[in-house]
């Protein structure tokens, strides 16, 4: 018996030969004749058969027998009388046969450069003892993708293959497994180094602005040119000096930083730059820091009717003295009115109150300016007063007879005629006497558009020239007023 051995690497090329007179066993050990390439006996266990080329006109290239256990054979080349490859062992005793072939296949694979996004084509080479390959298939794998398979011609499989766009610049392995029935499996390695065209990213950042003394964000975003979010790290770059480096998060930094307290008031070149990598261009984008003086603002009192112009002035100074220029918007109760100019410290704006305004109501102007990259933006802000309009009652001469019901009819506007009260009370009086109702109660009416209906029942008391008194509340746009109007009914019998 034989135990742990490993028999490899070997060619055995046995050929059966008459041997003459064989002599009787000398002993119950002696070994049985024949022409195996291998025999394993006689409880020979543990042993290894690899790797080895046995070639034979016997009926089994390897035999072992039913008390050898234990054993391994394979990924040998054997070819007997009858049988080759796995069938050509005789196994008695359950040994492991697997892997052995009849004809060997030596291959190797070719190196490969390549883009993403672009084509290459995968080579490997192969020989055997035998011109018939027609049966052996070459797989290809590219890192942990397989590729596809090739059949050999002249000695040689091939395959193409577009590298997908989202594959990342890297070396990836080459990997291709030939094989076929009779024929080893046998596997080369090459190398595939796939680079790729980097894409463009795009920096985004604005102006920073701050007083001496103050603490400011530079903030940044970096996208690439289909706007996603880029990681990485981004270079804050102040006047030629490195100020930090930072990571960027989901495509956004930002980076604080104390301005001197004794830093003049000018710009500084600020660069933020992004580095890039293998897939990702680097880019970088110029902007300033803006050292900034305050300006202070400050709005003068005014007031006007309903209706009428009215002038806002406010006033911008920095360092106590009066701006020289600059762009002013204009708002009242928020909504933006106009923009005007800063003139020697004064920002002045005209506009005429609309006749909507309620005298009832806060109102309040504002003065925004938005400042430049060494004046900070300043705002200011006071309430207005709006009076309103004076108000002008009409009423036309009537003549009436003694038993009619007349119609008088007053009318209630500003000055200019131009808006026509649709509320408050209207009241009359006739030589002092309030009119009234059937019932007795005083008449009081409510303007429609700016008109008033009475109806008076004529009586003898009426009989002469009649003075008729309106008097008017008021509302949130028009005065109270109250008007006689002498002999403005003149009754006859």
């Amino acid at each position: 018996a034989s135990t742990h051995n490993t028999i490899k690497g070997n060619i055995f090329d046995i050929t059966q030969k008459e041997y003459g007179t064989i002599v009787g066993y000398a002993h119950a050990d002696s070994i049985p004749a024949g022409d195996q390439g291998v025999f394993l006996s006689k409880k020979s266990h543990n042993n290894s058969v690899t790797a080895n080329t046995i070639k034979t006109n016997a009926e089994w290239p390897v035999l072992i027998d039913y008390d050898s256990v234990q054993n391994n054979v394979t990924n040998n080349s054997l070819q007997g009388k009858k049988y080759f490859g796995d069938k050509a062992v005789k196994n008695e005793s359950k040994a492991l046969i697997q892997n052995n072939y009849l004809y060997p296949i030596k291959c190797s694979a070719k190196n490969v450069d390549g883009q993403v996004g672009g084509k290459i084509t995968l080579v490997a080479y192969m020989s055997s003892r035998t011109k018939d390959v027609s049966n052996v298939t070459a797989t290809f794998r590219l890192g942990d993708t397989t590729v596809g398979k090739s059949k050999i011609t002249d000695g040689k499989a091939t395959i193409s293959y577009t590298i997908p766009t989202y594959w990342r610049a890297a070396n990836y392995d080459i990997i291709v497994v030939m094989g076929g029935t009779n024929f080893q499996n046998s596997t080369a390695r090459a190398t595939a180094t796939i680079t790729k065209n980097q894409t463009k990213t795009v920096i985004t950042a604005n102006k920073v602005l701050g007083t001496p003394g103050s603490t400011v964000q530079m903030n940044a975003t970096v996208k690439d040119n289909l706007g996603n979010n880029m990681n990485g790290k981004v270079d804050f770059i102040l006047n030629g000096t490195k100020l930090a480096t930072k990571t960027l998060t989901d495509g956004k930094v930002s980076h604080s930083y104390k301005i001197p307290a004794n830093s003049p008031i000018t710009t500084i070149p600020l660069v933020i730059k992004y580095y890039g990598n293998d897939q990702f261009a680097e880019s970088n984008i110029s902007t300033i820091l803006g050292v900034q003086n305050t300006v202070v603002a400050s709005v003068y009192y005014s007031n006007a009717t309903i209706g009428s112009p009215i002038t806002f002035k406010a006033k911008f100074t920095q360092n106590g003295k009066a701006l020289t220029s600059g762009k002013v918007a204009v708002k009242i109760n928020g909504l933006t009115i106009g923009t005007t100019n800063i003139v020697n410290g004064i920002a002045t704006y005209n506009y005429v109150v609309p006749v909507g305004y309620s005298v009832f109501q806060k109102h309040v102007v504002q003065f925004v300016y938005g400042g430049t990259d060494t004046l900070t933006s300043a705002r200011a802000e006071r309430e207005f007063d709006v009076y309103p309009m004076k108000t002008v009652i009409q009423l036309n001469k009537t003549t009436a007879k003694v038993g009619q019901n007349i119609t008088m009819k007053v009318r209630i506007t500003n000055e200019s005629l131009t808006h026509n009260a649709v509320s408050g009370k209207v009241a009359l009086k006739i030589k002092g006497v309030t009119v009234k109702d059937a019932n007795g109660n005083p008449i009081v009416a409510v303007p429609q558009k700016g008109i008033v209906t009475i109806k008076i029942p004529i009586t003898k008391s009426l009989i002469g020239k009649n003075t008729i008194t309106v008097t008017y509340s008021g509302n949130n746009r028009l005065t109270g007023a109250r008007v006689d109007f002498k002999d403005i009914l003149v009754v006859t019998g």
